[in-house]
């Protein structure tokens, strides 16, 4: 019943609601933004997505060897996804058992091709590998060695091991 006036048509509208909330940060967590990894082992990076997120968040990372090759180490994947509504994604990494002593070996793993977040200030996770092969012995198959005055001779040494490290010692002649 209407009072007053008489019975017409209803209108419609239309509303959209924009989305102002602040997009979420994708970052390493502070315990994993520098690492070290032991050869042969392996330990899990943490990927946080900070801020609630009904999109799914999606990123790449990028690997620079700083001071090492690709087959030092592996990962497992170079595309990642975490689904709306979770808020972390992992990535592990495996330092890779070679034979060789060597200095420890550095890479820098980056955040890169982010969708639904913007980066955070912990963009990328600095890892070590830790070397844990032996020092190589040097051995010589010389006891002793009489030279006359005037003559040469050879001594041999080797190592045990392989190394990528300079080998450097010390040797004296007694008179």
């Amino acid at each position: 019943e209407v009072n007053g006036g008489s019975a017409g048509l209803l209108a419609s509208a239309t509303a959209t609601i924009l989305d102002n909330d602040p997009a979420p940060v994708l970052s390493f967590s502070s315990d994993t933004s520098q690492l070290t990894i032991d050869e042969n082992s392996s330990k899990d990076l943490t990927v946080t997505l900070e801020g609630a997120s009904a999109l799914e968040t999606s990123f790449d990372i990028e690997i620079t060897n700083q001071s090492t090759s690709a087959e030092d180490y592996s990962v497992s994947s170079l595309t990642y996804t975490i689904p709306a509504g979770d808020n972390s994604a992992i990535i592990s990494v495996n330092a890779l058992a070679d034979a060789v002593d060597e200095f420890d070996e550095r890479l820098l793993v980056s955040l890169t091709n982010i969708n639904n977040a913007t980066v955070g200030s912990l963009s990328s996770s600095l890892i070590t590998i830790a070397d844990t092969n032996d020092t190589p012995t040097l051995t010589t198959s010389s006891q002793a060695i009489t030279v006359n005055e005037g003559d040469t001779s050879t001594i041999n040494f080797s190592i045990d091991t392989a190394s990528a490290k300079p080998i450097s010692f010390l040797y004296s002649t007694v008179p």
